[in-house]
């Protein structure tokens, strides 16, 4: 019978048994012996995924540290919870070997700085996905040159970023003309400009939450509904000046609109049917 240490590394192993552990398994396997130790570090080492947003798993320093080590293959950054230990002398070393990075997520991560963002950005320039949300260190400059460094981004999402203004916004829409999904929510210096820009340059936008941005009225809503006919689902809620009766075009057009029952990531894959049995008067 063969042992497991027998099958083919990158074939087997690899592509069918390792990928299909959780990071806690993948340590209890290390600890089995120093063979295992090898092929689980060899594993880390060819890692291309690192997405343990549906695993209920976070990280801690060492153990980040030890996955990271030789790692120079990752595509994939999404890791819940690491804000609190996360810090500039211990990420961008390892990002900077992340050059294949198409997806990372470093949300609530206040322990970073702008010098982070910017080697990011002289780094990676394959990026489809970022995430910053509640990095309210995030500055303007640092931003911009993520995004013009990323010209094929998909998905941003910088909510309460509050340094960033309605100038970034239009740089962010003028360069990125493959974005479909944005949540710029809970930044207070944004206005309608954000959303003429928004609406001028994005028409493949898909999904957009400006939650708490008191300056937006029905004007920037009206922009959004003239230009952006793929916009599937909208998220306006605690925004004041916004109206109903501005949001009934969208809602024509078959947009969903959230009133702060439904969550807004549920809003993508929400069939049009049942939110109307849910909201029998729209």
């Amino acid at each position: 019978m063969a042992e497991l240490e027998d099958l083919p590394f990158d074939d087997v192993l690899c592509k069918h048994i390792l990928c299909h552990l959780s990071v806690p398994d993948l340590f209890r396997l290390r600890a089995v012996s120093r063979l295992f130790r090898y092929l689980v570090e060899r594993y880390f080492c060819g890692m291309e995924n690192m997405d343990l947003s549906e695993q209920g798993v976070s990280l801690d320093k060492v153990t980040f540290e030890i996955i990271m080590k030789d790692g120079t293959s990752l595509k994939t950054f999404v890791v819940p919870h690491i804000g609190v230990w996360i810090t500039d002398e211990l990420l961008i070393p390892v990002m900077l070997k992340w050059r294949r990075l198409r997806v990372i997520d470093l949300r609530n991560c206040y322990k970073l700085s702008n010098v982070s963002v910017d080697a990011l950005a002289a780094t990676c320039n394959q990026l489809t996905s970022v995430n910053l949300s509640g990095c309210g260190w995030l500055h303007k400059s640092s931003f911009a040159k993520l995004v013009s460094n990323n010209e094929h981004l998909r998905s941003v999402h910088i909510r309460k970023c509050n340094s960033l203004d309605d100038t970034v916004v239009e740089l962010m829409v003028k360069r990125l003309q493959h974005l479909e999904s944005l949540d710029v929510s809970e930044i207070s210096n944004l206005s309608d400009l954000s959303l003429h820009a928004i609406g001028k340059r994005s028409q493949n936008l898909k999904r957009l939450s400006i939650v708490g941005c008191w300056r937006m009225t029905d004007t920037g809503i009206a922009i959004l509904g003239e230009y952006c006919s793929q916009l599937r689902a909208l998220d306006c809620s605690h925004c004041r000046d916004i109206t109903e009766q501005a949001l009934c075009a969208l809602k024509r057009n078959g947009v969903i609109v959230d009133d702060g029952i439904i969550p807004f990531e549920r809003l993508s894959s929400l069939p049009s049917p049942l939110y109307h049995r849910i909201h029998p008067n729209v």
